[in-house]
């Protein structure tokens, strides 16, 4: 899928973005970094480990060039960290396919930059530091399994190292995940009067071990259950039991827009309106999700909010800072026409069917801007701008 001529892409993996990979998930691995800036929809990995795309790069969406400069840049920053790599490989999540090992790429180049993770050195060896390799392998089979989502072959595999290793000081938290995947097989839908408990036992017990014990794979086992409570989860005026905090969590950011498209009054939601930012953000409407955002602003709610949905956006909270600093302070409520100004391409965006400001600033300068654009006469514009607020103006004609 080609999206590039719609859509902003990231920035390359840099030394941060790796090292908190691997500080978070035990690894570097391109095909989560994928999923991370959304150019790797959750929703097209799940398809193609179910077998419904024949190459990953399928699901992905940008051009094979850009996608190959990308990969090849998180190489480089792997190497000067001095990572080693391993090779990976995935397979089918279908019951009766799960043996069958899963394609990147037709290009032999890409296909070995998606499948190689990278780590530390002194990572490597520690499967065999604290057990002999029979426990390593039926601990990893175990893992294959949770991750696959093949919760009978689970059960397997754990009676497996139940067997190994009963002194194995996690087989508890292994069989919670066990039993839980089972409970989810066994309860697709959440009845409404269960919904609060199942949430709060997902982020207070699941979650956690989880991402303990699975590590970077832990998406793969976790999705599954943030897909069913984003599925059960009625639409609520309070954003944390609203369904595109499940979404989120995920991330599948196409389903965070449209859960909070679904409801009426999101539009004065602070917090919802900054994940519909994050979300279209992340699906690759950049300039949409700025003006979104900057929505916020014109609301009334307080300092730690307006900071939150801007660190969201990179770009956005790059503006924000430039805002904040300005030598000539203005009010947080005229963030959003400062924005235009400094982003005058933003006008061509207003058209979207996302909120964006309406605020008197806002609007002054859309008028001016739509003046300079047409050719015509500004000085009635400016003299409006004026009057609202002398320093915009003054950001409008470069003196600021």
């Amino acid at each position: 899928m080609t999206l590039e001529t719609q859509r902003a892409l990231p920035n390359e993996p840099d030394l941060q973005t790796i090292q908190t990979q691997i500080q978070e998930r035990g690894s570097f691995c391109p095909v989560q970094w994928l999923i991370d800036t959304g150019l790797l929809p959750y929703p097209g990995y799940e398809a193609w480990r179910y077998g419904e795309h024949d190459f990953l790069t399928q699901a992905v969406e940008c051009e094979t060039g850009t996608l190959l400069a990308l990969l090849q840049a998180g190489q480089r920053q792997a190497q000067a960290l001095k990572l080693v790599s391993e090779s990976t490989r995935y397979h089918d999540w279908r019951a009766e396919q799960s043996e069958r090992e899963l394609a990147f790429s037709r290009r032999a180049e890409l296909s070995q930059l998606l499948s190689t993770r990278w780590l530390r050195s002194q990572d490597l060896p520690q499967l065999d530091l604290f057990m002999d390799s029979g426990t390593a392998s039926a601990e990893n089979g175990l893992i294959d399994t949770l991750c696959g989502r093949q919760w009978q072959e689970a059960e397997k595999a754990y009676s497996t190292l139940c067997e190994i290793a009963p002194n194995h000081n996690q087989l508890g938290r292994f069989e919670t995940l066990v039993l839980y995947g089972k409970h989810m097989a066994a309860n697709p839908v959440i009845e409404s009067e269960w919904v609060a408990d199942e949430l709060a036992g997902l982020e207070q017990d699941i979650a956690p071990v989880a991402r303990e014990l699975l590590r970077g794979r832990a998406r793969d086992y976790l999705a599954l259950a943030w897909q069913r409570l984003g599925h059960s989860l009625a639409a609520s005026r309070e954003p944390h039991i609203h369904p595109s905090y499940a979404w989120m969590q995920i991330p599948d950011w196409q389903q965070v827009i449209d859960s909070i498209a679904n409801i009426t009054d999101y539009r004065e939601q602070p917090e919802l309106l900054g994940r519909l930012a994050q979300a279209l953000y992340y699906r690759g409407q950049q300039d949409i999700a700025m003006l979104t955002a900057a929505s916020v602003f014109e609301l009334d709610v307080d300092s730690s909010a307006l900071m939150a949905v801007a660190s969201s956006i990179g770009p956005l909270n790059t503006q924000w800072q430039e805002f904040s600093d300005s030598d000539e302070p203005h009010p947080s409520t005229h963030f959003p026409a400062w924005l235009l100004l400094r982003r005058p391409g933003l006008i061509h965006h207003l058209n979207s069917p996302y909120p964006k400001p309406a605020g008197k600033a806002f609007q002054a300068c859309v008028t001016l801007l739509h003046c300079r654009v047409e050719k015509r006469d500004e000085i009635n514009a400016r003299e409006h701008l004026q009057g609202i607020s002398p320093g915009l103006l003054r950001v409008y004609l470069g003196a600021d």
